[in-house]
């Protein structure tokens, strides 16, 4: 499931693209994978994904996020 976190559009005309994306992990079978990705579109390669950050989180760890997010006011 990828979802667009932040979109900044530049003077230039060039756009900056910040996404995630959570999948389900096979081994171990209760982990998910959360990814941070972008794409500048004033790049050489402007479809080129860039991978900022992978984690492997455990079910708690998936609930403590859950819980830091919940708790911005």
């Amino acid at each position: 499931m990828k979802k667009l976190l932040h979109e900044v559009k530049e003077a230039s005309g060039s756009v900056y693209r910040l996404s995630a994306d959570l999948e389900k992990c096979q081994h171990p079978d209760d982990y998910h994978l959360l990814v941070f990705s972008s794409i500048w579109t004033g790049a050489k390669n402007p479809e080129l994904e860039q991978v900022r950050g992978r984690f492997m989180l455990s079910p708690q760890a998936i609930k403590n996020l859950k819980e830091l997010l919940e708790a911005i006011e």
